[in-house]
Parts: C-alpha cells; sequence; structure tokens
C-alpha cells in the first residue's frame, strides 16, 4: 500500500495533487482494488490495542510515519508558495488520517463504500483548503 501510495505522489506535479493521493488511493477500496480483509493498519491497532503491546508499536509506528510523510509533504508545499503558510500540519495530517481510517471502518462495517465515498470528498474539501 505504501509503495502505491509513494509512487502517485512522485508521479503529481503538484503538492496538492500529491496530498489528494491518499484520498484517491483509498477511494480504490470502494472500487475493489484494496488489500483483502480492509486497512492493515486499523485492523492491527483495532485487535492488538490493548492485547498485543509489540503489535500495537507496529500499528502506532505506522501511523507515526504516515503523519511524518503527511506533513511533510505540507511543509514542502508551503516552502514551494503552493500551500498557506498557517497550515497546522500536524492537525492537518492526523485529520487526514482519521477521516481516511475512520472512512473504511464506517464503510465496512455498514458494507457501504458509498460511506467512505462520503468521507473521501472531506478529505479533498480539507486538501482543497490549504491552498493558497
Amino acid at each position: 500500500m505504501r509503495k502505491q501510495i509513494q509512487e502517485r505522489i512522485q508521479r503529481a506535479t503538484s503538492y496538492h495533487d500529491k496530498l489528494l493521493v491518499y484520498a484517491q488511493v483509498y477511494h480504490s477500496f470502494t472500487r475493489g482494488d484494496f488489500i483483502p480483509g480492509g486497512c492493515p493498519i486499523l485492523n492491527t491497532a483495532v485487535d492488538a490495542d490493548d492485547t498485543n503491546p509489540l503489535l500495537k508499536d507496529k500499528a502506532a509506528r505506522a501511523v507515526i510515519r504516515w503523519k511524518t510523510g503527511i506533513e511533510n509533504l505540507i511543509k514542502a508545499g508551503i516552502e514551494a508558495g503552493e500551500l498557506k503558510p498557517d497550515i497546522n500540519t500536524t492537525e492537518t495530517a492526523l485529520s487526514m488520517i482519521a477521516l481516511i481510517e475512520g472512512g473504511i471502518m464506517i464503510s465496512k462495517v455498514t458494507d457501504s463504500p458509498a460511506n467512505l465515498d462520503i468521507i473521501l470528498a472531506s478529505v479533498h474539501n480539507l486538501v482543497d483548503n490549504l491552498k493558497l
């Protein structure tokens, strides 16, 4: 999953488009192209948070790596003059992750891919609001 995201980020031509890659890749979840069983980070976090400290740590590191990647894209976009200079990078990154992971959970538990589409539209709006 991370490899697919990184390849698409490298092909994107603006930082806005690079940030939208996350919504686009997870949108493919609703089209049957997603990893069978759902999101491994979400599944591991939910299953291991109170029962398996080693797996919990792996899930936490994955979330932190994801957060850092988004923060770095935002910072680079600010430096390139593409994104607003006053963005709270941590808040934005965590919000994107929470929307995506929550959307996956809601979509899976309700058997409604449309619910993820609605939530990913919120991610798209969030990213759109970062532009100058």
